[in-house]
């Protein structure tokens, strides 16, 4: 696994003296959404003590801040930075649906630094707020807790705490979301969500190209109509799409595999550049490609009179009639999916749409 030097510098300056900037990496932002509720206890938990309810307040909101630097020194980090200069935090209430709460959106640009001798001298001497090594202190005792941490032992509070606290539990939390049980999605679908927002894919990229996915891993558990969370539902909400692994799916032979990329061709990136008009219409003809094979026809020889031209289900493997869009059996259609919304020709009609788009906005 390759480590990144950490965040050094936080500032809200645009400059630090005896500090030479090698390069500008980007902006780095990150909003926090609390509910209203949580100031109301901290109020009612001080009420008693003077000038103790402005405290509690203060302090909450103290840790709040934190967490969200802790994210913009992961996004930076992310960036090949090791600091952010023009901090801004912004505080403001947002209400909607009867419901009040309160917003922290914190940005800076993440930047690569190179410091002079004499900073480097003089920062070896500086001290450590309290709020900061209690933090560090909770860090190291959730990694220690974490080694002995399996998926039935975790709660949704460890996972909130590995994120906030940016401890790498990718291992062992993404062992959560392939559980074939789903049991682990459907209790801690938000805070699974929450760990894996802006961070590598690399682990669901190995994933979806293994044996194991394309083998063995049932399609309910991609897709369920049932309404409760499944894999599909996970990769929409962090946003994953990979043309690599998509299109090395689509070079299967094996139906199975072919409708669950079907799938996950679905999905969409969050923002698209130029580049990636080419490799809409590579995809869009991989798709042409990979399912030309359908309807798997046949002809069914018959006793008396002529022979019966017609498909077969690929889903309950039954016969059907050649002027039959849909299997009379299991009511698939002739890709073996339930959903007629999901064609293969309807996806790369719109790949290419896409990336015309694309081309005439950014080109």
């Amino acid at each position: 696994m390759r480590h990144h030097k950490p965040v050094e510098l936080i500032t809200t300056t645009s400059t630090v003296e005896g500090i030479e900037i090698e390069s500008y990496q980007g902006v780095v932002s990150h909003q926090i959404v609390i509910g209203a509720n949580l100031f109301k206890d901290v109020f009612s938990s001080f009420r008693d003590v003077f000038g103790g309810a402005a405290k509690g307040y203060q302090k909450e909101l103290e840790k709040w801040k934190r967490v969200g630097i802790s994210e913009l020194e992961k996004k930076a980090i992310n960036k090949s930075a090791n600091g952010i200069i023009g901090l801004n935090m912004d505080f403001e209430s947002v209400s909607g649906g009867n419901k009040s709460m309160f917003m922290i959106s914190l940005s800076g640009t993440a930047v690569q630094l190179k410091r002079s001798e004499s900073y480097l001298k003089e920062t070896t001497s500086r001290n450590i707020e309290i709020d900061r090594l209690d933090y560090l202190v909770k860090k190291k005792e959730l990694e220690l807790e974490l080694k002995n941490k399996s998926p039935k032992t975790i709660v949704a509070d460890d996972i909130k705490n590995y994120k906030n606290h940016d401890i790498d539990a990718d291992d062992v939390i993404f062992s959560m979301v392939i559980n074939e049980e789903l049991s682990y999605l459907e209790s801690y679908f938000d805070e699974i969500v929450y760990y894996f927002q802006d961070k590598s894919h690399r682990l669901i990229d190995q994933f979806l190209s293994s044996e194991k996915f394309r083998e063995d891993y049932e399609i309910r558990h991609l897709i369920n109509h049932y309404g409760d969370p499944c894999l599909y539902d996970f990769l929409e909400e962090i946003q994953w799409f990979n043309f690599s692994v998509l299109k090395s799916l689509l070079k299967s032979n094996n139906h199975d595999v072919l409708q669950k990329a079907l799938h996950l061709l679905k999905l969409n990136k969050s923002n698209y550049k130029l580049s990636d008009a080419k490799e809409l219409l590579e995809l869009a003809s991989s798709i042409d490609e990979a399912y030309s094979i359908y309807p798997v026809r046949e002809k069914k020889q018959k006793t008396l009179g002529k022979d019966k031209i017609g498909w077969r289900c690929v889903r309950c493997d039954s016969f059907q009639e050649e002027s039959f869009s849909k299997c009379t059996k299991c009511g698939a259609n002739i890709y073996g999916i339930k959903v007629d919304k999901i064609t293969p020709d309807e996806i790369s009609k719109k790949y290419r749409l896409m990336a015309e788009a694309i081309q005439e906005a950014v080109g």
